[in-house]
């Protein structure tokens, strides 16, 4: 599990075409674990392979109610972010949870969102969970912690790079702009104790504690460079 932590850790994870105009609800760790002062993936010679089991939330009755998100491309949409990386996301498969209680998430952090995460969790995979929606305004998505095995999103979102992100702080990565464990200096002399704790990131001024990556529309200043396409 620590060289997989390990991989993830380490890498930049890319796309030109990501909007950071949400709001991420996953809670930043307390006290992070920090690897990447011995991490190094690039180039490895074989892929790790991770299993995603889809949970996706209905009516009590059983209707649908939302348009269901096609799993299967969920999963190429993940591998596009992932596969470069040597990092294969898998379809485990899905199954229906029939709870009309779970279709908006109205609250977060430790209630209506722990007892989804407890309902059809299956072991051994990454339980993806999608909702209609959540009550909190701009919230599309969270995963239940970093590292973590379980993630929600809203179904209009699920196909979008904000699954690669909720599942990125999965494999354990923070917001770029994460000043938790300190604010990165923008030399990057404390890159591995601060920030987001990897030092191919470049520091990020973000918005602080507020969990909206704002590295698409920071226009500089202060000798600022973050990377406007990380998904973090």
């Amino acid at each position: 599990m620590k060289k997989l932590l390990l991989l993830f850790i380490s890498i930049t994870l890319l796309n030109p075409n990501w909007v950071f105009g949400q709001i991420c609800g996953t809670p930043t760790p307390t006290n992070p674990v920090i690897y990447s002062g011995n991490a190094n993936a690039r180039g490895a010679s074989s892929a790790y392979c991770i299993d995603v089991y889809f949970h996706i939330v209905r009516n009590t009755n059983g209707s649908n109610a939302f348009t269901l998100p096609n799993t299967d491309d969920i999963t190429e949409e993940l591998n596009e972010y992932f596969s470069p990386h040597n990092i294969v996301i898998n379809n485990a498969g899905f199954d229906f949870i029939n709870n009309s209680n779970f279709l908006t998430l109205d609250a977060l952090y430790g209630t209506e969102d722990d007892a989804l995460f407890s309902t059809e969790n299956q072991a051994g995979v990454i339980n993806f969970y999608i909702v209609d929606n959540f009550v909190t305004t701009g919230v599309v998505g969270l995963a239940e912690d970093s590292p973590s095995r379980n993630l929600v999103m809203r179904d209009e979102d699920a196909l979008s790079a904000v699954s690669a992100h909720e599942l990125g702080h999965c494999f354990y990565l923070l917001h770029t702009h994460d000043t938790v464990n300190g604010v990165e200096a923008i030399n990057g002399s404390n890159c591995s104790n601060a920030g987001d704790l990897i030092c191919d990131t470049p520091a990020d001024p973000g918005l602080g504690s507020s969990n909206v990556n704002v590295s698409c529309i920071y226009t500089g200043g202060g000798g600022y460079n973050p990377l406007p396409n990380n998904i973090m």
